[in-house]
């Protein structure tokens, strides 16, 4: 099969030009109530500078902090040599990366692979020759390193553990609560317990499936239930259930020849394996009980069917990632049945021989080693552009004939050349639309962002209406009736706000309300150059516009209030990092009438 027989035209042109600007691979902010957004891979573009040498001379793996400063490498001993290093690198907020000082830093043993706790605290790093604590020597051994606020490392390791009963680790991973770390070898899996300050011990160890040999990744699901090991002994994906730090087998799936990546997507329902002898990718959809291959998997690429994927790697946002050995990259979305679409973007080459593909945590980088030249390869994305359904929330219920204004809004990524249209379903263009009441029944709304890219992304909300019935009112107020919400004051901290919103009247009446936060923001050309909390006047070559940073819809009914906090949406927060301080405006409304409007300043947090 081919990725998929359903074409979705993206923007298939990679820009090869160094962007010096500030690119922001934006988030999707889900629309109130029964809200929806799909979107295309980004178009990547390489970051400034970009490749980025790891000053060694075999550098194996790659790994991003949770915070997203810091990238590190493992470097191999080489030529003989008993110690092998470790690369620090801080990444500028336009992707580009810069060695930290005394970067490169020897280590005990040969790094193989290594990875970050979920705090950011310290490196686990595994070593293919090292020894334990007793001197004795260790064939498959983890040591972690402390990682200072400036991201310069201990002098040496915390701490040691591993077996020499087993040969070189190939894979490490942390789980999500950072308790527990797991470890391949070729024919096992090492558990090790951590304290939670770098202390690892030794506290299990799994062998494989008959004929198994871990030659490739290891991952825990999102919510650390799981666990999938590429197995080239068997031609498959080994899945196995997480319980503490205790293992159990579930299943050994066929997947293609030679897995050698795995990856879970952010949802944790589905797994892509690469496997790069039969040149394809595998999908499984995962049950409690194993994965299931979706239809048509393997997938192999329609204009390369000799390309050999290494490794996977899902985005924050959902697509895919594919890194091929001959040095190719290609993104994809994720279809309807869950088949994987034809490349959007394809970058060649990358290196000599591409690996270990890690995105930032917030989704604007990705990187990739090339294990050949020592090289890390940084690209930014340009994302679609953001629609925002701002009113009314969704999952409302109104009567026929009815009248719902709706408002809304678009808004292009930072970088991006401008919007093309920003239009709802009923084709209304201006910001301001109205929902169809003229008959019963369940019904969809929609506005659609275009960018002049060719990029897009919709926002829905669902709603449903109902027959006019004589001395029954709508369960929301229609307009021209009091409403009976109220918001009391805004306060702001960091890149989130606190307000409480109440409701007045009898128990069975509903409040409907929303609140959302937007900065004025001034552009020359396709680069923004100033934000307010309100917009000034347009000049010359200049363009003033609405960005909506953070929204959400809450529904109490009378006589009840709830406090709620409205968090940054990624567009806010990558202006938060850029500005520092970041004047806006938040707003309390209750379908169309404004309750509150106060203006706030979220602020950067310290690291």
């Amino acid at each position: 099969m081919v990725w998929a027989t359903r074409r979705r035209r993206y923007l298939v042109a990679l820009a090869l030009s160094v962007l010096g600007g500030w690119i922001v691979l934006e988030g999707r902010t889900p629309a109130q109530g029964a809200a929806s957004t799909n979107s295309a891979p980004p178009v990547l573009t390489a970051a400034p500078g970009s490749p980025f040498s790891t000053g060694a001379v075999q550098s194996a793996s790659l790994s991003y902090s949770p915070d997203g400063r810091f990238v590190a490498v493992a470097n191999r001993a080489t030529n003989g040599a008993a110690h092998g290093s470790l690369t620090m690198f801080a990444a500028a907020i336009n992707g580009a990366l810069s060695q930290v000082a005394d970067s490169p830093v020897a280590t005990v043993g040969s790094p193989n692979a290594v990875a970050f706790d979920p705090q950011g605290g310290y490196l686990a790093v595994a070593d293919a020759v090292s020894s334990l604590p007793d001197n004795s020597l260790c064939g498959a051994c983890v040591s972690t390193y402390s990682v200072a606020s400036d991201g310069s490392l201990s002098a040496g390791p915390l701490s040691t553990a591993g077996s020499n009963a087993d040969t070189q680790v190939e894979s490490i991973a942390f789980n999500p609560g950072g308790n527990v770390l797991v470890a391949s070898t070729a024919t096992s899996i090492l558990t090790f317990s951590d304290a939670g300050n770098g202390d690892l011990s030794l506290v299990g160890h799994t062998a494989l499936p008959t004929n198994g040999i871990a030659s490739g990744s290891i991952v825990f699901s999102p919510d650390g239930k799981l666990l999938a090991v590429a197995d080239s002994g068997n031609n498959a994906v080994d899945l196995y259930s997480v319980s503490g730090a205790s293992l159990t087998f579930l299943s050994s799936t066929a997947s293609g020849q030679a897995p050698s990546g795995v990856a879970f997507n952010p949802a944790g329902d589905l797994l892509a394996a690469a496997n790069p002898n039969s040149s394809t990718v595998s999908l499984f959809t995962v049950g409690a009980s194993g994965l299931i291959p979706v239809a048509g998997s393997p997938f192999t690429q329609p204009d390369d069917p000799s390309s050999d994927p290494v490794a996977v790697a899902f985005s924050p946002a959902g697509w895919l990632v594919v890194v091929a050995g001959d040095g190719r990259l290609t993104t994809h979305a994720i279809g309807p049945g869950d088949v994987l679409e034809e490349p959007g973007t394809t970058y060649d080459p990358i290196g000599n021989i591409p690996a270990s593909p890690a995105f930032s945590p917030s989704g604007q980088f990705l990187d990739i080693l090339d294990t050949s030249f020592n090289e890390v390869y940084s690209f930014a994305g340009l994302a679609p552009p953001v629609a925002t359904i701002l009113s009314p929330p969704g999952g409302g219920s109104y009567t026929v004939g009815q009248s719902v204004p709706t408002t809304f809004s678009c808004a292009d990524s930072t970088g991006a050349p401008g919007l093309a249209s920003c239009t709802d379903s009923n084709g209304a263009t201006s910001g301001a639309g109205a929902l169809s009441t003229s008959a019963p029944g369940s019904y969809t709304y929609a506005v659609t962002a275009v960018s002049q890219d060719g990029l897009s992304s919709s926002a829905k909300l669902t709603y449903t209406v109902s027959p006019a019935t004589s001395g029954t009112g709508p369960t929301n107020p229609s307009p021209g009736q009091k409403q009976s919400g109220s918001g009391g004051p805004v306060t702001a901290s960091g890149t989130t706000a606190t307000t409480t919103l109440r409701c007045t009247g009898a128990a069975s009446h509903t409040c409907s309300m929303a609140v959302s936060a937007t900065v004025q923001a001034t552009y020359k050309g396709s680069k923004v150059i100033a934000v307010a909390a309100r917009g000034g006047k347009a000049k010359a070559e200049r363009k003033v516009k609405t960005i909506v940073i953070g929204s959400l819809s809450v529904k109490l009914r009378g006589g009840t209030k709830k406090t709620v906090r409205l968090t940054l949406n990624r567009a806010g927060r990558a202006l938060v990092n850029r500005y520092r301080r970041l004047p806006a405006r938040v707003r309390i409304t209750e379908g169309t009438t404004v309750l509150r409007s106060q203006r706030v300043t979220f602020k950067r947090s310290r690291h």
